[in-house]
């Protein structure tokens, strides 16, 4: 059995476009959590967005990065557990924060 060659540049073409929208489509990279804006979203009523020192880093216990989808948002995000008081939302700019601050207490009860 013999393959045309026009068949093959076509194969190629279409593995190497897909492969380009691939990468087009990947979620952003993840930004550290230092230097972030982050709020515990468990204390509603007093939360407040601050920029996140190395310092307070260290309370947290663990972080997991999300692409998007805090509070529908399509932002991306971590989120740092403590051992003492919740879970924050740790976002890449002040602005971020401060969206996903406001968009959480417009929909609480």
């Amino acid at each position: 059995m013999q393959i045309e060659r026009t068949v093959i540049p076509g194969c190629l073409a279409g593995i190497l476009l897909f492969c380009i929208c691939s990468v087009v489509r990947s979620e952003p990279p993840a930004f550290a959590v230092v230097g972030g804006f982050g709020f515990n979203w468990l204390e509603p009523d007093t939360a407040q967005c601050a920029r996140i020192a190395a310092a307070d880093s260290k309370r947290f216990t663990q972080c997991e990065y999300h692409a998007s989808g805090a509070f529908g948002l399509p932002l991306a995000y971590h989120t740092c557990t403590t051992t003492r008081d919740g879970e924050y939302l740790v976002f890449k700019s002040a602005a971020q924060c401060q969206e996903a601050l406001e968009t959480m207490q417009a929909n609480g009860p």
